[in-house]
């Protein structure tokens, strides 16, 4: 990480160390089928590995054209696994690998899943989620993210969300926006207040 690509994640409170332990690499160059692909060098670009399945995804967040593309299935879900997850508290699924970083500081239970589509949640895991006292989608709280978490709603999946005011006023619509915008000592205040609204803490 170069002293911009950093100053990208710590705007989020994310550390080297965190990234290195989430499979987050800087990169400035990247082949697809073995054919060199063009990355902007005015622009940041981070891939994401997958070492579950052995796959990657490239995100480039300031790319208005591709901002994200890999060859990660839709269905693969992230931290899911972690051993440190206790089945006695609920669980909550938010839509990025950024936002679960910040909100593992928080809170024990939380894992990732791909986007915001009902499809990013296999079927097959709300058995699985189902053994948690209760289980939460943490989506964006803008008008998708919403209508992501009303699609769930029938399969048992409860929402969480950064307060609507904060959008309204602010276009935050995710932990990684509170966080930014109001430093990690406000954000984080602002993010468990959420949790402790819907009893989860």
């Amino acid at each position: 990480f170069n002293a911009e690509e950093f100053a990208y994640w710590s705007a989020y409170n994310i550390t080297k160390e965190e990234l290195l332990a989430n499979h987050i690499e800087a990169i400035n160059k990247l082949w697809i089928n073995k054919k060199a692909m063009t990355l902007y060098v005015s622009k940041l670009h981070f891939a994401y590995y997958f070492p579950e399945v052995d796959k990657w995804k490239v995100y480039s967040p300031n790319s208005p054209e591709f901002k994200w593309f890999g060859n990660v299935s839709l269905g693969t879900m992230e931290g899911e696994t972690d051993k440190n997850l206790k089945d006695d508290k609920p669980i909550i699924i938010t839509k990025s690998r950024k936002d679960r970083i910040i909100l593992k500081k928080l809170y024990t239970n939380v894992c990732s899943c791909q986007n915001e589509s009902e499809g990013a949640i296999p079927r097959g895991m709300d058995v699985y989620f189902d053994t948690f006292p209760a289980k939460y989608c943490w989506f964006d709280s803008d008008e998708p993210g919403k209508t992501a978490n009303r699609r769930l709603n029938h399969r048992g999946y409860k929402w969480i969300n950064v307060p609507n005011e904060l959008y309204e006023k602010h276009g935050i619509k995710d932990p990684s926006d509170t966080i930014k915008h109001f430093g990690w000592d406000e954000g984080n205040k602002i993010l468990m207040n959420e949790l402790k609204k819907k009893g989860i803490i």
